[in-house]
């Protein structure tokens, strides 16, 4: 049910590089959930961590995943 949405993020943004928040915000779901999800594309090879992004020095960097759909 996702990936058609992702899909379609895809072509609406023009863009294939998206942390978990950009794509909760798209697809109206959790940060936690578009997580999980980018977490799954990755272990099926649909995606890959394009860029490790910090907006402070502490906590653990957000990553950036370049998805392949």
């Amino acid at each position: 049910a996702h990936v058609s949405k992702i899909k379609s993020m895809l072509s609406a943004t023009h863009k294939s590089v998206f942390d978990a928040e950009e794509m909760s915000a798209y697809l109206d779901i959790s940060p936690r959930s578009a997580r999980r999800i980018l977490q799954s594309l990755e272990n099926s090879g649909h995606a890959q961590v394009a860029a490790l992004k910090s907006k402070s020095t502490t906590g653990r960097p957000r990553r950036v995943y370049e998805l392949k759909l």
